[in-house]
């Protein structure tokens, strides 16, 4: 008698931490599935934001490019959140240093 009440005992205690563990591993999977959905989020709002910060600053360049008569240009990141340059100088003129600085460049040198 004593032995079956030790099997039933056993028997229910090994249900109780079986649900316990079992509400766990669900809860954990809802906490885990709860964070990657706020990062996605987060990480969603970063891509917006990178976005429009990147068609203000190409705005921006197309505006030069414009005035000098020049082709527009298409800026894209498609590979991390990172935004447009800090302290980027477009140049739209090219300077040219007079020939005569340079010297003739002997072809079988460079072979």
């Amino acid at each position: 008698m004593n032995s079956t009440v030790n099997v039933k005992y056993l028997l229910q205690k090994y249900k109780s931490h079986f649900d316990e563990a079992q509400a766990t591993v669900v809860n954990t999977k809802s906490a885990r599935h709860d964070i990657y959905v706020e990062m996605e989020i987060s990480t969603q709002t970063l891509r917006e934001r990178q976005m429009r910060a990147l068609k203000r600053w190409q705005e921006e360049m197309n505006g030069k490019c414009a005035a000098k008569g020049e082709e527009a240009i298409l800026v894209t990141n498609n590979v991390d959140l990172e935004g447009p340059p800090v302290g980027f100088r477009f140049i739209s003129d090219r300077f040219f240093n007079d020939p005569a600085d340079y010297s003739p460049v002997d072809q079988n040198e460079l072979k």
